[in-house]
């Protein structure tokens, strides 16, 4: 098994309640609704971003294991596909300029107009 380190295992513990939390007050799938699996906590921004966006209601997606999987094909599920969905799904939790921060890709990295296209 790998050992994490000190800082992954304190951002994990920090997250792990918000998740669990989140997970809880959500409820279903976001994408396909009520369901039996269980859920898990997917982070629409991946790669470098991830451990940034581990926690962050705004850039975290509640979704059983298939639609998990399926929105980890970032062609078919880009960004803004990924927060419209969020922004359809939990209004209030949508916070395009906090995503764009994250990323640190600039205030119009990705545009209301990109997300919009997705809804």
């Amino acid at each position: 098994m790998r050992r994490q380190s000190k800082k992954t295992a304190a951002r994990e513990a920090e997250a792990k309640p918000i998740l669990d939390a989140l997970k809880a007050e959500v409820g279903w799938c976001e994408k396909c609704g009520p369901t039996r699996q269980q859920l898990e906590a997917h982070e629409i921004a991946r790669g470098s971003h991830r451990n940034k966006a581990r926690g962050k209601r705004f850039a975290t997606i509640i979704l059983c294991p298939p639609c998990h999987d399926e929105l980890g094909d970032t062609k078919a599920w880009p960004h803004a596909r990924q927060l419209g969905l969020l922004r359809t799904s939990r209004p209030d939790d949508y916070d395009l300029d906090a995503f764009n921060a994250l990323l640190g890709g600039g205030p119009n990295a990705i545009t209301a107009a990109d997300v919009a296209e997705w809804e």
